[in-house]
Protein backbone atom coordinates (compact mmCIF):
# COMPACT_ATOMS: atom_id res chain seq x y z
CA UNK A 1 0.00 0.00 0.00
CA UNK A 2 1.27 3.69 -0.88
CA UNK A 3 2.42 5.76 2.03
CA UNK A 4 1.06 9.02 3.07
CA UNK A 5 3.11 11.74 3.68
CA UNK A 6 2.50 14.62 6.02
CA UNK A 7 4.50 17.68 4.86
CA UNK A 8 5.27 20.81 6.95
CA UNK A 9 3.09 24.25 6.69
CA UNK A 10 3.11 25.11 2.80
CA UNK A 11 2.30 29.58 2.45
CA UNK A 12 1.43 28.87 -1.34
CA UNK A 13 1.53 33.24 -1.70
CA UNK A 14 3.59 36.04 -0.41
CA UNK A 15 2.43 37.20 3.62
CA UNK A 16 1.96 40.56 2.64
CA UNK A 17 -0.98 39.87 -0.74
CA UNK A 18 -4.63 41.08 0.32
CA UNK A 19 -6.97 37.86 0.04
CA UNK A 20 -10.60 37.93 0.88
CA UNK A 21 -11.39 36.06 4.11
CA UNK A 22 -11.10 31.86 3.00
CA UNK A 23 -10.27 32.33 -0.42
CA UNK A 24 -6.90 30.52 -1.31
CA UNK A 25 -5.62 31.26 -4.62
CA UNK A 26 -5.21 27.57 -5.97
CA UNK A 27 -5.24 26.75 -9.68
CA UNK A 28 -6.62 23.77 -11.67
CA UNK A 29 -3.03 22.39 -11.68
CA UNK A 30 -2.50 18.63 -12.64
CA UNK A 31 1.77 19.24 -13.11
CA UNK A 32 1.93 19.79 -9.22
CA UNK A 33 0.68 16.68 -8.03
CA UNK A 34 2.09 13.30 -9.11
CA UNK A 35 0.29 11.24 -11.53
CA UNK A 36 2.66 8.64 -12.03
CA UNK A 37 4.86 6.17 -9.98
CA UNK A 38 8.19 6.56 -10.18
CA UNK A 39 9.02 2.61 -9.84
CA UNK A 40 8.58 0.08 -12.99
CA UNK A 41 7.55 -2.90 -10.98
CA UNK A 42 5.46 -1.84 -7.38
CA UNK A 43 3.08 -3.82 -5.47
CA UNK A 44 1.10 -0.13 -4.37
CA UNK A 45 -2.34 0.69 -5.37
CA UNK A 46 -2.33 3.86 -4.27
CA UNK A 47 -0.28 7.15 -3.66
CA UNK A 48 -1.19 9.72 -1.39
CA UNK A 49 0.08 13.25 -0.50
CA UNK A 50 -1.57 15.18 2.28
CA UNK A 51 -0.65 18.47 3.11
CA UNK A 52 -1.70 21.62 5.15
CA UNK A 53 -1.51 24.84 3.46
CA UNK A 54 -1.32 28.30 5.78
CA UNK A 55 -3.63 31.51 4.57
CA UNK A 56 -2.76 34.96 4.95
CA UNK A 57 -5.36 35.41 7.60
CA UNK A 58 -4.00 32.70 9.76
CA UNK A 59 -6.11 29.62 9.15
CA UNK A 60 -4.80 25.99 7.96
CA UNK A 61 -6.49 23.74 4.86
CA UNK A 62 -6.18 20.47 4.26
CA UNK A 63 -5.44 18.85 1.05
CA UNK A 64 -5.36 15.45 -0.07
CA UNK A 65 -4.32 14.00 -3.53
CA UNK A 66 -4.62 10.43 -3.89
CA UNK A 67 -4.45 8.13 -7.42
CA UNK A 68 -5.67 4.60 -7.01
CA UNK A 69 -5.30 1.91 -9.85
CA UNK A 70 -8.10 -0.34 -10.33
CA UNK A 71 -9.11 -3.73 -9.13
CA UNK A 72 -7.49 -5.44 -12.44
CA UNK A 73 -4.31 -3.00 -13.51
CA UNK A 74 -1.84 -1.48 -11.79
CA UNK A 75 -0.41 1.92 -11.30
CA UNK A 76 0.67 4.12 -13.92
CA UNK A 77 4.39 4.34 -13.93
CA UNK A 78 7.00 5.70 -16.17
CA UNK A 79 6.06 4.16 -19.46
CA UNK A 80 2.42 5.77 -18.80
CA UNK A 81 3.99 8.69 -18.35
CA UNK A 82 5.70 8.85 -21.65
CA UNK A 83 2.69 7.84 -23.22
CA UNK A 84 1.04 10.68 -21.26
CA UNK A 85 3.41 13.25 -22.82
CA UNK A 86 2.82 11.57 -25.95
CA UNK A 87 -0.73 11.98 -26.02
CA UNK A 88 -0.34 15.67 -25.00
CA UNK A 89 2.06 16.37 -27.71
CA UNK A 90 -0.92 15.13 -30.51
CA UNK A 91 -3.07 17.27 -29.16
CA UNK A 92 -0.38 20.34 -29.21
CA UNK A 93 0.28 18.94 -32.83
CA UNK A 94 -3.58 19.48 -33.86
CA UNK A 95 -3.86 22.73 -32.28
CA UNK A 96 -5.15 22.46 -28.96
CA UNK A 97 -7.46 20.89 -26.94
CA UNK A 98 -10.90 19.94 -28.83
CA UNK A 99 -13.87 21.85 -27.41
CA UNK A 100 -15.25 18.19 -26.71
CA UNK A 101 -12.01 17.06 -25.19
CA UNK A 102 -11.97 14.20 -27.72
CA UNK A 103 -9.36 13.27 -30.30
CA UNK A 104 -8.99 10.35 -32.56
CA UNK A 105 -5.33 8.66 -33.64
CA UNK A 106 -4.06 5.56 -34.33
CA UNK A 107 -1.12 3.54 -32.20
CA UNK A 108 1.16 4.86 -34.68
CA UNK A 109 0.51 8.20 -34.53
CA UNK A 110 1.82 8.05 -30.61
CA UNK A 111 4.89 5.45 -31.79
CA UNK A 112 6.33 8.27 -34.25
CA UNK A 113 5.91 11.04 -31.63
CA UNK A 114 7.43 9.02 -28.45
CA UNK A 115 10.28 7.63 -31.14
CA UNK A 116 9.55 4.01 -30.50
CA UNK A 117 9.56 1.67 -33.40
CA UNK A 118 6.42 -0.39 -34.83
CA UNK A 119 8.92 -3.57 -33.85
CA UNK A 120 9.15 -4.86 -30.41
CA UNK A 121 5.82 -5.00 -29.11
CA UNK A 122 5.60 -1.45 -28.43
CA UNK A 123 2.37 -1.04 -29.95
CA UNK A 124 0.68 -3.52 -27.58
CA UNK A 125 2.24 -1.64 -24.38
CA UNK A 126 1.33 1.38 -25.49
CA UNK A 127 -2.48 0.22 -25.98
CA UNK A 128 -2.12 -1.37 -22.33
CA UNK A 129 -0.92 2.01 -21.48
CA UNK A 130 -3.31 3.68 -22.49
CA UNK A 131 -5.96 1.72 -20.55
CA UNK A 132 -4.01 1.66 -17.68
CA UNK A 133 -4.19 5.33 -17.19
CA UNK A 134 -7.68 5.44 -18.43
CA UNK A 135 -8.43 2.93 -15.36
CA UNK A 136 -6.88 5.23 -12.63
CA UNK A 137 -8.82 7.07 -10.06
CA UNK A 138 -7.83 10.07 -8.94
CA UNK A 139 -9.19 11.80 -5.96
CA UNK A 140 -8.82 15.09 -4.42
CA UNK A 141 -9.72 17.17 -1.81
CA UNK A 142 -9.37 20.99 -1.29
CA UNK A 143 -6.86 20.70 -4.40
CA UNK A 144 -8.78 22.74 -7.09
CA UNK A 145 -10.37 26.51 -6.47
CA UNK A 146 -12.68 27.34 -9.08
CA UNK A 147 -12.66 31.14 -9.80
CA UNK A 148 -16.07 31.55 -11.60
CA UNK A 149 -17.63 29.96 -8.54
CA UNK A 150 -15.28 31.64 -5.71
CA UNK A 151 -15.49 27.51 -4.09
CA UNK A 152 -12.64 25.17 -3.22
CA UNK A 153 -13.63 21.93 -5.14
CA UNK A 154 -13.24 17.95 -4.56
CA UNK A 155 -12.83 15.74 -7.51
CA UNK A 156 -12.73 12.04 -8.26
CA UNK A 157 -12.01 11.52 -11.71
CA UNK A 158 -9.54 9.97 -14.44
CA UNK A 159 -7.40 11.48 -16.88
CA UNK A 160 -9.38 10.32 -19.74
CA UNK A 161 -11.63 7.32 -21.23
CA UNK A 162 -10.81 5.59 -23.85
CA UNK A 163 -12.10 3.63 -26.91
CA UNK A 164 -10.39 1.03 -29.04
CA UNK A 165 -11.49 0.78 -32.58
CA UNK A 166 -10.41 -1.73 -35.14
CA UNK A 167 -12.20 -1.86 -38.38
CA UNK A 168 -12.21 -3.10 -41.68
CA UNK A 169 -12.08 -0.46 -44.44
CA UNK A 170 -13.48 -0.53 -47.76
CA UNK A 171 -10.81 -2.64 -49.19
CA UNK A 172 -11.52 -5.31 -46.65
CA UNK A 173 -7.91 -4.40 -44.39
CA UNK A 174 -7.77 -3.62 -40.98
CA UNK A 175 -7.52 0.13 -39.37
CA UNK A 176 -7.21 1.43 -36.47
CA UNK A 177 -9.33 5.06 -35.37
CA UNK A 178 -8.98 4.99 -31.63
CA UNK A 179 -10.73 7.87 -29.68
CA UNK A 180 -9.70 9.38 -26.28
CA UNK A 181 -12.48 11.41 -24.24
CA UNK A 182 -10.07 13.87 -21.70
CA UNK A 183 -11.92 14.22 -18.56
CA UNK A 184 -13.50 18.25 -17.75
CA UNK A 185 -10.86 18.60 -15.29
CA UNK A 186 -8.01 18.06 -18.21
CA UNK A 187 -10.11 19.99 -20.23
CA UNK A 188 -10.14 23.35 -18.00
CA UNK A 189 -5.95 22.45 -17.01
CA UNK A 190 -5.33 22.52 -20.45
CA UNK A 191 -7.26 25.67 -21.70
CA UNK A 192 -6.21 27.53 -18.57
CA UNK A 193 -2.60 27.03 -19.29
CA UNK A 194 -1.81 24.89 -16.35
CA UNK A 195 -0.28 22.02 -18.19
CA UNK A 196 2.32 23.66 -19.47
CA UNK A 197 4.04 22.72 -23.26
CA UNK A 198 7.06 20.87 -22.88
CA UNK A 199 10.01 20.81 -24.92
CA UNK A 200 9.18 16.81 -26.02
CA UNK A 201 12.40 15.93 -27.83
CA UNK A 202 14.54 16.41 -24.38
CA UNK A 203 11.62 14.77 -22.34
CA UNK A 204 11.87 11.24 -24.67
CA UNK A 205 15.76 11.85 -24.89
CA UNK A 206 15.46 11.69 -20.78
CA UNK A 207 13.26 8.77 -21.69
CA UNK A 208 15.64 6.57 -23.95
CA UNK A 209 18.20 7.25 -21.09
CA UNK A 210 16.19 5.38 -18.80
CA UNK A 211 15.71 8.32 -16.12
CA UNK A 212 12.18 8.43 -14.76
CA UNK A 213 13.03 10.75 -11.93
CA UNK A 214 14.89 12.93 -14.40
CA UNK A 215 11.80 12.75 -16.57
CA UNK A 216 9.79 14.00 -13.55
CA UNK A 217 11.77 16.27 -11.97
CA UNK A 218 12.14 18.12 -15.29
CA UNK A 219 8.42 18.17 -15.65
CA UNK A 220 7.90 19.73 -12.30
CA UNK A 221 10.56 21.97 -12.31
CA UNK A 222 9.59 23.23 -15.59
CA UNK A 223 6.45 23.19 -14.86
CA UNK A 224 6.73 25.32 -11.26
CA UNK A 225 9.34 27.94 -12.35
CA UNK A 226 6.74 29.56 -14.88
CA UNK A 227 8.82 32.37 -16.29
CA UNK A 228 11.57 32.44 -14.01
CA UNK A 229 14.74 30.77 -13.88
CA UNK A 230 14.67 29.48 -10.33
CA UNK A 231 12.69 27.74 -8.32
CA UNK A 232 13.03 25.89 -4.90
CA UNK A 233 10.79 23.55 -2.28
CA UNK A 234 11.17 21.88 0.81
CA UNK A 235 12.95 18.36 -0.43
CA UNK A 236 10.49 16.20 1.39
CA UNK A 237 7.64 17.73 0.16
CA UNK A 238 9.70 17.24 -3.13
CA UNK A 239 10.20 13.76 -2.62
CA UNK A 240 6.52 13.33 -2.33
CA UNK A 241 5.57 15.37 -5.83
CA UNK A 242 8.13 13.18 -7.22
CA UNK A 243 6.39 9.99 -6.21
CA UNK A 244 9.77 8.87 -4.54
CA UNK A 245 10.00 6.08 -2.21
CA UNK A 246 9.17 7.01 1.20
CA UNK A 247 12.44 5.27 2.92
CA UNK A 248 14.07 8.22 2.14
CA UNK A 249 13.43 9.97 4.80
CA UNK A 250 16.49 12.59 5.95
CA UNK A 251 16.54 15.50 3.33
CA UNK A 252 20.62 14.21 2.64
CA UNK A 253 19.49 10.90 1.63
CA UNK A 254 16.88 12.29 -0.66
CA UNK A 255 18.81 14.84 -2.31
CA UNK A 256 21.55 11.45 -3.19
CA UNK A 257 19.20 9.83 -4.69
CA UNK A 258 18.18 12.49 -7.04
CA UNK A 259 21.71 13.23 -8.18
CA UNK A 260 21.98 10.57 -11.14
CA UNK A 261 18.91 13.04 -12.85
CA UNK A 262 20.41 16.10 -11.52
CA UNK A 263 23.09 15.45 -13.61
CA UNK A 264 21.18 14.10 -16.51
CA UNK A 265 19.36 17.48 -16.63
CA UNK A 266 23.24 19.43 -16.47
CA UNK A 267 23.97 17.51 -19.32
CA UNK A 268 20.74 18.07 -21.40
CA UNK A 269 21.33 21.84 -20.57
CA UNK A 270 18.53 22.66 -18.72
CA UNK A 271 19.71 22.93 -15.47
CA UNK A 272 22.75 25.03 -14.45
CA UNK A 273 22.81 24.43 -10.65
CA UNK A 274 21.35 22.49 -8.22
CA UNK A 275 22.18 22.94 -4.58
CA UNK A 276 20.24 21.31 -1.33
CA UNK A 277 20.35 24.62 1.36
CA UNK A 278 19.74 22.96 5.21
CA UNK A 279 16.09 21.41 3.94
CA UNK A 280 15.24 23.09 1.06
CA UNK A 281 16.38 22.14 -3.19
CA UNK A 282 17.43 25.40 -4.89
CA UNK A 283 16.93 25.13 -8.76
CA UNK A 284 18.49 27.12 -11.54
CA UNK A 285 17.47 26.76 -15.33
CA UNK A 286 20.03 27.79 -17.63
CA UNK A 287 19.15 31.34 -19.28
CA UNK A 288 20.00 30.00 -22.47
CA UNK A 289 17.65 26.71 -22.23
CA UNK A 290 15.55 26.68 -25.43
CA UNK A 291 12.15 27.45 -26.39
CA UNK A 292 12.45 27.15 -30.27
CA UNK A 293 9.55 24.53 -29.53
CA UNK A 294 7.38 26.72 -28.83
CA UNK A 295 4.50 27.55 -31.21
CA UNK A 296 4.30 31.17 -32.30
CA UNK A 297 1.74 32.66 -30.39
CA UNK A 298 1.79 35.63 -32.88
CA UNK A 299 -0.87 33.87 -35.04
CA UNK A 300 -3.05 30.79 -35.03
CA UNK A 301 -0.80 28.22 -36.07
CA UNK A 302 -2.49 25.90 -38.71
CA UNK A 303 -3.23 22.31 -37.41
CA UNK A 304 -2.45 18.58 -38.66
CA UNK A 305 -5.68 18.04 -40.07
CA UNK A 306 -5.93 21.86 -41.94
CA UNK A 307 -2.00 21.09 -43.54
CA UNK A 308 -3.29 17.92 -44.56
CA UNK A 309 -6.65 18.82 -46.34
CA UNK A 310 -4.35 21.72 -47.65
CA UNK A 311 -1.92 19.21 -48.84
CA UNK A 312 -4.50 17.04 -50.45
CA UNK A 313 -6.11 19.79 -52.41
CA UNK A 314 -2.78 21.07 -53.87
CA UNK A 315 -2.65 16.84 -55.40
CA UNK A 316 -6.01 17.52 -57.07
CA UNK A 317 -8.63 16.02 -54.10
CA UNK A 318 -11.61 18.41 -53.79
CA UNK A 319 -12.05 20.45 -50.97
CA UNK A 320 -15.10 18.22 -49.46
CA UNK A 321 -13.42 15.23 -50.25
CA UNK A 322 -10.19 16.32 -48.86
CA UNK A 323 -11.39 16.89 -45.45
CA UNK A 324 -13.73 13.95 -45.32
CA UNK A 325 -10.63 11.93 -46.12
CA UNK A 326 -8.67 13.40 -43.05
CA UNK A 327 -11.51 13.39 -40.67
CA UNK A 328 -12.22 9.25 -41.16
CA UNK A 329 -8.87 8.41 -42.23
CA UNK A 330 -6.63 10.80 -40.15
CA UNK A 331 -3.47 13.38 -41.06
CA UNK A 332 -1.09 10.68 -40.78
CA UNK A 333 -1.79 8.41 -43.25
CA UNK A 334 -3.05 11.45 -45.63
CA UNK A 335 0.41 12.55 -45.03
CA UNK A 336 1.97 8.92 -45.87
CA UNK A 337 0.38 8.49 -49.06
CA UNK A 338 1.10 11.80 -50.26
CA UNK A 339 4.54 11.25 -49.47
CA UNK A 340 4.54 8.01 -51.32
CA UNK A 341 2.70 9.44 -54.29
CA UNK A 342 5.42 12.19 -54.83
CA UNK A 343 8.60 10.29 -55.33
CA UNK A 344 9.64 7.39 -58.18
CA UNK A 345 7.07 9.52 -60.75
CA UNK A 346 4.05 7.58 -59.07
CA UNK A 347 1.39 9.99 -61.09
CA UNK A 348 2.66 9.78 -63.87
CA UNK A 349 0.50 9.75 -66.54
CA UNK A 350 -2.60 8.93 -64.14
CA UNK A 351 -5.79 11.36 -65.88
CA UNK A 352 -7.76 12.16 -62.18
CA UNK A 353 -4.22 12.73 -59.94
CA UNK A 354 -7.17 13.91 -57.12
CA UNK A 355 -9.04 10.65 -57.85
CA UNK A 356 -6.16 8.21 -57.42
CA UNK A 357 -4.66 9.82 -54.91
CA UNK A 358 -7.75 9.72 -52.54
CA UNK A 359 -8.34 6.26 -53.58
CA UNK A 360 -5.11 5.20 -52.18
CA UNK A 361 -5.85 7.00 -48.77
CA UNK A 362 -8.93 4.80 -48.88
CA UNK A 363 -8.29 1.69 -49.49
CA UNK A 364 -4.40 1.53 -48.08
CA UNK A 365 -3.52 -0.07 -45.19
CA UNK A 366 -2.18 2.73 -43.01
CA UNK A 367 1.08 0.80 -41.13
CA UNK A 368 2.06 -0.31 -45.04
CA UNK A 369 1.74 2.84 -46.18
CA UNK A 370 4.01 4.34 -43.62
CA UNK A 371 6.60 1.84 -44.21
CA UNK A 372 6.05 2.51 -48.44
CA UNK A 373 6.32 5.99 -47.59
CA UNK A 374 9.70 5.20 -45.57
CA UNK A 375 10.96 2.99 -48.37
CA UNK A 376 10.47 5.79 -50.52
CA UNK A 377 12.34 8.69 -48.71
CA UNK A 378 14.88 5.97 -48.48
CA UNK A 379 14.96 6.19 -52.35
CA UNK A 380 15.49 9.50 -52.76
CA UNK A 381 18.42 9.86 -49.92
CA UNK A 382 20.01 6.80 -51.76
CA UNK A 383 19.45 8.50 -55.31
CA UNK A 384 20.94 11.65 -53.76
CA UNK A 385 24.51 9.78 -52.13
CA UNK A 386 24.82 8.16 -56.17
CA UNK A 387 24.67 11.78 -57.95
CA UNK A 388 27.38 13.42 -54.90
CA UNK A 389 29.50 9.92 -55.31
CA UNK A 390 29.64 11.18 -58.92
CA UNK A 391 30.07 14.37 -58.91
CA UNK A 392 33.89 13.62 -55.72
CA UNK A 393 36.45 11.81 -56.98
CA UNK A 394 36.90 7.90 -57.22
CA UNK A 395 38.50 6.03 -54.14
CA UNK A 396 41.22 5.24 -56.35
CA UNK A 397 41.77 8.92 -57.42
CA UNK A 398 41.01 10.19 -54.48
CA UNK A 399 43.03 7.21 -51.32
CA UNK A 400 45.12 5.12 -53.56
CA UNK A 401 46.20 3.49 -50.22
CA UNK A 402 42.34 3.02 -48.72
CA UNK A 403 43.26 -0.19 -47.00
CA UNK A 404 41.42 -3.20 -46.01
CA UNK A 405 37.72 -1.65 -45.28
CA UNK A 406 37.52 0.15 -48.22
CA UNK A 407 38.40 -2.80 -50.78
CA UNK A 408 36.04 -5.10 -48.63
CA UNK A 409 33.19 -2.10 -48.99
CA UNK A 410 33.69 -2.20 -53.03
CA UNK A 411 33.68 -6.20 -52.63
CA UNK A 412 30.06 -5.54 -50.95
CA UNK A 413 28.96 -3.11 -53.05
CA UNK A 414 30.14 -5.33 -56.48
CA UNK A 415 28.00 -8.17 -55.07
CA UNK A 416 24.77 -6.40 -55.38
CA UNK A 417 25.52 -5.17 -58.75
CA UNK A 418 22.59 -6.13 -61.24
CA UNK A 419 23.62 -9.17 -63.54
CA UNK A 420 22.38 -8.45 -66.75
CA UNK A 421 21.29 -11.71 -67.58
CA UNK A 422 18.76 -11.75 -64.49
CA UNK A 423 18.00 -8.18 -64.52
CA UNK A 424 16.41 -9.18 -67.99
CA UNK A 425 14.66 -12.35 -66.40
CA UNK A 426 13.71 -10.19 -63.53
CA UNK A 427 12.24 -7.11 -65.81
CA UNK A 428 10.23 -9.36 -67.82
CA UNK A 429 8.51 -11.25 -64.98
CA UNK A 430 7.78 -7.98 -63.48
CA UNK A 431 6.22 -7.08 -66.89
CA UNK A 432 3.88 -10.10 -66.37
CA UNK A 433 2.89 -9.79 -63.07
CA UNK A 434 1.80 -5.95 -64.19
CA UNK A 435 -1.81 -7.61 -64.10
CA UNK A 436 -2.01 -8.60 -60.58
CA UNK A 437 -0.06 -6.01 -58.82
CA UNK A 438 -1.08 -2.52 -58.86
CA UNK A 439 1.14 0.10 -60.35
CA UNK A 440 1.95 1.94 -57.06
CA UNK A 441 3.05 -1.59 -55.21
CA UNK A 442 5.42 -1.86 -58.25
CA UNK A 443 6.65 1.20 -58.51
CA UNK A 444 7.60 1.70 -54.74
CA UNK A 445 8.09 -1.87 -53.72
CA UNK A 446 9.99 -2.70 -56.90
CA UNK A 447 12.06 0.23 -57.71
CA UNK A 448 15.03 -0.67 -56.20
CA UNK A 449 14.96 -4.36 -56.42
CA UNK A 450 18.04 -5.92 -58.43
CA UNK A 451 18.33 -8.87 -59.98
CA UNK A 452 21.82 -9.86 -58.91
CA UNK A 453 22.09 -13.49 -60.46
CA UNK A 454 20.56 -16.21 -62.45
CA UNK A 455 22.11 -19.64 -62.10
CA UNK A 456 20.28 -23.01 -62.20
CA UNK A 457 16.86 -21.85 -62.39
CA UNK A 458 17.63 -19.93 -59.24
CA UNK A 459 17.12 -16.01 -59.55
CA UNK A 460 18.13 -14.06 -56.94
CA UNK A 461 17.09 -10.67 -56.41
CA UNK A 462 18.27 -7.61 -53.55
CA UNK A 463 15.85 -6.07 -51.93
CA UNK A 464 17.07 -2.50 -49.58
CA UNK A 465 15.60 -3.28 -46.39
CA UNK A 466 14.85 -6.52 -44.13
CA UNK A 467 11.52 -4.96 -43.82
CA UNK A 468 11.37 -5.03 -47.87
CA UNK A 469 12.75 -8.33 -48.46
CA UNK A 470 10.02 -9.56 -45.60
CA UNK A 471 7.05 -7.35 -47.33
CA UNK A 472 8.03 -9.01 -51.03
CA UNK A 473 7.93 -12.78 -49.79
CA UNK A 474 5.02 -12.34 -47.98
CA UNK A 475 3.05 -10.59 -50.37
CA UNK A 476 4.28 -10.71 -54.04
CA UNK A 477 5.58 -14.65 -53.36
CA UNK A 478 3.41 -16.12 -55.47
CA UNK A 479 2.15 -13.89 -58.36
CA UNK A 480 5.98 -13.72 -58.85
CA UNK A 481 6.71 -17.47 -58.32
CA UNK A 482 3.95 -18.17 -60.90
CA UNK A 483 5.41 -15.52 -63.77
CA UNK A 484 9.05 -17.28 -63.16
CA UNK A 485 7.64 -20.54 -63.69
CA UNK A 486 5.79 -19.59 -66.81
CA UNK A 487 9.06 -18.11 -68.35
CA UNK A 488 11.76 -20.27 -66.92
CA UNK A 489 9.97 -23.64 -66.22
CA UNK A 490 8.62 -25.03 -63.35
CA UNK A 491 11.49 -25.67 -61.33
CA UNK A 492 12.41 -22.52 -61.14
CA UNK A 493 12.55 -20.28 -57.98
CA UNK A 494 13.73 -16.73 -57.13
CA UNK A 495 15.96 -16.16 -53.50
CA UNK A 496 15.12 -12.53 -52.02
CA UNK A 497 18.19 -11.09 -50.16
CA UNK A 498 19.34 -7.63 -48.31
CA UNK A 499 21.64 -5.49 -50.33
Amino acid sequence: MGGTAVPNSLTLFPMDEVLQPQLIPMEVNLEGYPLFTRQKVTDDRVIEIRQVIGTNDGQTLKQVWRAAASADNTLPGPFDEDVFVGVMALVRLRGGMPADGRIRFSIYELLKVMGRSKRGGWAKKIRESLDRIGSTTYYTENCFYVVETESLESYRFPLWTIHFSRAKSRDGRAAEHHTLKFDDVIIRSYNAGYLKLLDTDLYFRLSRQRSPLAKALYRLIDQKRGEALSWSMGVVHLRDLLAMSKSYGAPSKIWEVLQPAIRALKREKFLESAVLHKDTARFKVRADFARDWLPDTSRPPATLREEAVAALVERGVTVGRARSLVDEYGSEKAFHVLELLGVNGALEGVRNKGGYVARVVERGDAEELAEQARLAALSKERAASREAAQREPTLEEDAPDAGPDAVAHRETAAAHEPDPVAQGVWEAILHETAREIDETSLRVWFENIVATGYEHGTLTIAAPTPFAKEYIESRFAEPLARALARREGERSHFVVRVA
